[in-house]
């Protein structure tokens, strides 16, 4: 939703895209918070996280980009010490 209101501002009404990229960044909060016993299996890593911190970087909100990067490269160091990660 944050690249449809970025790009095609006319067909979103209810909120525009700071919110929905900050949407994005605290649900990588609630996911790496703790409180997902799955959070280094996967989930979107190479995809939908490496998307979210290009645009993070893009718009220049470096602290929430930091903060995202930070979360991926914890989880890569617990894959990196997998055998089978």
């Amino acid at each position: 939703m944050y690249r449809v209101a970025r790009n095609y501002p006319s067909l979103v009404r209810v909120h525009d895209w700071q919110w929905y990229i900050n949407q994005a960044v605290i649900t990588v909060q609630a996911m790496t918070g703790g409180r997902v016993g799955f959070v280094n299996d996967g989930l979107m890593g190479e995809t939908v996280l490496t998307f979210l911190l290009e645009d993070l970087t893009r718009e220049g909100l470096t602290s929430n980009a930091s903060f995202v990067e930070s979360k991926m490269r914890s989880r890569a160091s617990v894959w990196a010490g997998q055998r089978y990660p």
